[in-house]
Parts: structure tokens; sequence; C-alpha cells
């Protein structure tokens, strides 16, 4: 999305984390999510696009590995 940050979030109001982190993130047990939002991506250099996914991956990877194993052995036997 290329809309300023600080724009989307007066704009908006954050339905979409809202609808993203109960409904389908909510759903699948994944919880204690934050929302980062990458403006102007369009003006990004590939370079900086794939730092900008490796960035998102390397969070949400810290933040399953925050999780209690207890819950964890609950969803892999579910």
């Amino acid at each position: 999305m290329t809309t300023p940050d600080k724009a989307y979030r007066w704009w908006y109001r954050d339905p979409l984390t809202k609808i993203l982190f109960k409904g389908t993130f909510g759903k699948i047990g994944v919880k204690d999510l934050n929302w980062v939002n990458y403006d102007r991506v369009a003006d990004r250099t590939p370079e900086e696009r794939a730092r900008m996914l490796t960035d998102t991956e390397a969070r949400f990877a810290r933040s399953v590995n925050r999780r209690p194993a207890a819950s964890a052995a609950s969803r892999s036997a579910s």
C-alpha cells in the first residue's frame, strides 16, 4: 500500500488489522501480533523490498518462538 502510515491510520482507523488479527489469525491461534505498515513501497528498490520481507519474516518467527511450548503442542495435536 502506498498510503503514508499516519494518513492511513487517521483515515481508516486500522480496520484491516482488526479483521486480520481477530478473524483470520485469531481463528488459527496466532496471537500477540503487531501491525507493521510499509509505506511508499512503490518507491522502493527491489533490494529494499526484499529486506522488508526478510524483516517481516524475522519478526513473525520471533513472535512464534515466544509462545509457550504447551500451546504449540496443543496446536499440533489438533
